[in-house]
C-alpha cells in the first residue's frame, strides 16, 4: 500500500504541472499551454494507476472554484464490477490531516492562531 507521504508527493507533482503560471502568455497561447498541462496531468494519472495498488481513483484540478479537468480511473466497487466515474466519492483517509495542518498554519501566519497557546 502506498505510504501517505509518497501519495502527497505525487499529488503535489500533479498539481504543480497543471498550475504553473500562464499569465505571461497571450490568451490563445495560454489556452494551448493549459490544455498541454492538463493532458500531461491526465497522462501522469494514467501511468500512476498502472502501478498503483488502488482499485480506483478520481482526480480533478480546480482553479478558483472552476473545474479545469476531471477523470476517473479503475473501479468504485470491485465486487460489483462498478467502474469509477468523475462523481464517485472515495474516502480521503488521512490526507485530510494535510489540509487541516495547512489551514492552521495559514491562520497562525495571519496572527489568528497562537501555536504556543494552551489548549485547555
Amino acid at each position: 500500500m502506498m505510504q501517505t507521504n509518497e501519495f502527497v508527493r505525487k499529488i503535489t507533482v500533479l498539481v504543480a504541472v497543471a498550475s504553473m503560471p500562464t499569465a505571461v502568455l497571450g490568451d490563445s497561447a495560454a489556452s494551448m499551454e493549459l490544455q498541454s498541462r492538463l493532458g500531461a496531468a491526465g497522462a501522469w494519472m494514467d501511468q500512476h494507476m498502472l502501478s498503483s495498488v488502488a482499485p480506483g481513483a478520481t482526480a480533478a484540478l480546480v482553479d478558483d472554484q472552476e473545474i479545469l479537468w476531471t477523470n476517473a480511473y479503475g473501479f468504485a466497487d470491485l465486487e460489483a464490477g462498478r467502474r469509477a466515474t468523475a462523481d464517485t466519492a472515495f474516502s480521503i483517509c488521512s490526507i485530510s490531516k494535510l489540509f487541516t495542518s495547512i489551514a492552521v498554519m495559514n491562520l497562525a501566519e495571519a496572527g489568528e492562531v497562537d501555536l504556543d497557546a494552551n489548549l485547555a
